[in-house]
């Protein structure tokens, strides 16, 4: 059994990132969520990040039709147990449910380091 993961998603900046695209790595079971990030409130500023869920055994996507991209309002955390979290994010358009072992933000140009991989995998 895996250690206990030490996670605290209100480290990370939920609040109106706007989510460009979802991308699925089936290899690795990973989601990664596209989104512009608020970086500095004062000045509106908003940067491209990546939030990535590892080891991902559920996706629920629960939003109705919306125009436009969904921008998440919060996160909260629904369930953790030895091995994996239960997030939801709500959105402008609904919610979406992420059952995981990790989550973690990281700037683009550290999964441009592991581009060769994926490109080598044929994504």
């Amino acid at each position: 059994m895996l250690e206990a993961i030490p996670i605290n998603i209100s480290e990370i900046h939920w609040h109106d990132s706007e989510i460009l695209a979802v991308l699925e790595i089936l290899e690795r079971d990973e989601i990664q969520l596209w989104v512009m990030y608020p970086t500095d409130w004062q000045t509106n500023t908003f940067e491209f990040r990546i939030v990535v869920f590892d080891d991902v055994k559920e996706y629920v996507i629960n939003e109705g039709h919306f125009h436009g991209n969904p921008t998440i309002l919060s996160a909260e955390l629904l369930d953790q147990t030895d091995t994996f979290i239960k997030i939801r994010l709500l959105t402008n358009s609904g919610h979406r449910d992420i059952i995981c072992q990790n989550v973690r933000l990281v700037f683009p140009s550290e999964l441009v380091a592991n581009a060769g991989a994926l490109i080598r995998a044929g994504l």
